[in-house]
């Protein structure tokens, strides 16, 4: 049984000398009940060819792990890293790992509501947790661009902070493969996906948000038998617009 998952700050720096050029690609099974399937390809560049870093990956099993097309031995992982020797200048790394839900808000939470026993499933990464879902460089130092390919039941609902969605294919008449739309630069742990039974996932527009001079979308989504709070105003506030001064202001925009 590996111990408990940890970065030290010394770590964090010596790989984030080491690691840059960061793009992933990850895969996940989300088909089975007990457990998931993660693949991730990862691409990225070393200032130091030669030298030797880990990548995050907590997992109950790997399965296999490739550097550069050269398969990883079985004790290249520990239960919460994976051994990276001899890098070169450009690298490219796979990892096919099988992954535990989570109960209590690490990595992939899954729940099933107990009164109409549908499923939902959502992420939460911060402040260590995205290697839970899949193989990353899990610091806030090393930023990349990612692209999400998820396999899932046919009637299920599948929402990131980027879209819209590739369109969906089918693999087979139970179960689709959604493609999300490659996210721009950014930190492992701010990445979500979240999933949920199509009929019982209620989605509300709630117009747009105001970050660095652009409009960004935004949204509130609910389970089917719990209704969405009342749309936040344009500046965050969760006050009916007639009782916040802010609100009733023109121009107003969304604080820092």
């Amino acid at each position: 049984m590996a111990g408990e998952s940890n970065l030290t700050r010394e770590e964090a720096r010596e790989r984030a000398r080491l690691v840059h050029d960061l793009r992933y690609e990850i895969t996940l099974d989300l088909t089975r009940e007990e457990d998931f399937e993660s693949t991730a390809v990862i691409r990225f560049r070393c200032r130091e060819p030669g030298a030797a870093t880990f990548v995050d990956m907590t997992a109950s099993e790997v399965s296999a792990a490739e550097l550069n097309g050269i398969r990883l031995s079985r004790d290249a992982f520990d239960g919460n890293r994976i051994r990276l020797p001899d890098l070169q200048e450009e690298n490219e790394l796979w990892v096919h790992a099988r992954c535990a839900y989570h109960r209590t808000e690490l990595g992939m939470h899954r729940f099933v509501d107990p009164v109409d026993g549908l499923v939902y499933l959502h992420t939460d990464f911060e402040p260590f947790d995205a290697h839970r879902v899949y193989a990353c460089f899990d610091q806030p130092d090393l930023k990349g661009v990612f692209k999400f390919s998820v396999l899932c039941p046919a009637d299920w609902v599948v929402i990131s902070n980027e879209q819209p969605p590739v369109p969906a294919r089918n693999q087979s008449p139970r179960v689709i493969v959604i493609g999300l739309a490659a996210a721009a630069t950014v930190v492992a742990v701010v990445l979500g996906v979240r999933h949920g039974s199509g009929s019982s996932t209620a989605t509300s527009s709630v117009g747009s948000f105001r970050c660095a001079r652009r409009s960004k979308p935004s949204g509130a989504h609910s389970r089917r038998r719990i209704p969405l709070p009342a749309p936040p105003s344009a500046h965050g506030c969760s006050r009916r617009p007639a009782s916040c001064i802010s609100c009733r202001r023109p121009g107003t925009r969304a604080s820092a």
